[in-house]
């Protein structure tokens, strides 16, 4: 179980609030909300990138994995970028957990590439493929797919189900997709002001919500 109580002001402006929020181990979530609701400031204080009165109940042994949502590349090739989180793996675990993470977000081609000279999406790729590499009992994703073509957010989202199901890791990604929401999440939490003011499995948030600045964006988005 993960729960997390903090506040966090910019002067008068609240940009987080939330009491006792709870994420149960192994399950996905997925934050939705307007651009400044507080999605990437809740995944930030999770990974505790950001001060804020409260406190984060996180279970020592739990690994934390976190792809920002501008992904950073570094001035050396994208294979050497994705291998960088791996001192704690051998060199067998390393290059079977590469090739196969080199398979499914299409990045072969790339591998000798300067990572600087990347397209948006392919930064993406390559970010979550350095994500991924060594295995995170928590995963904080912010707009994982931002940059990529519908066919290849696809990709990342079956990916994302695969490494849920075989690791039974907790996942937490903020999106402005509804169908990835639907797709990935258990259950959909919507944010404004920094607060959550509706969570609940997809199927209902999304198509039944009960808060009227949820049937808003929703309306919206679709």
């Amino acid at each position: 179980m993960i729960e997390i109580t903090a506040k966090k002001k910019y002067g008068d402006r609240v940009v987080l609030d939330v009491s006792n929020l709870r994420f149960e181990e192994g399950k996905c979530y997925a934050l939705i909300g307007a651009n400044g609701s507080g999605k990437s400031t809740l995944l930030k204080f999770i990974d505790k990138q950001l001060k804020a009165s409260g406190e984060r109940v996180i279970e020592k042994y739990m690994a934390v994995g976190y792809m920002p949502q501008a992904s950073y590349a570094f001035s050396m090739s994208v294979k050497q970028n994705i291998l960088l989180p791996c001192k704690v793996l051998d060199r067998r675990a390393q290059k079977c957990r590469l090739n196969y993470l080199v398979d499914k977000l299409e990045l072969k081609g790339l591998l000798r590439k300067n990572a600087a000279k990347l397209s948006g999406g392919e930064t993406q790729r390559m970010a979550l493929a350095r994500a991924l590499m060594v295995h995170s009992d928590l995963l904080l994703l912010d707009e994982p797919t931002a940059a990529m073509d519908v066919e290849q957010a696809k990709a990342v989202i079956e990916l994302l189900k695969e490494e849920n199901k075989n690791y039974e890791n907790t996942i937490i990604f903020a999106t402005h997709s509804l169908k990835q929401a639907e797709a990935l999440a258990d259950e959909v939490l919507f944010l404004s002001n920094g607060k959550v003011i509706e969570r609940d499995i997809p199927s209902r948030i999304l198509h039944e919500p009960v808060e009227e600045a949820v049937r808003a964006f929703i309306s919206f988005n679709t």
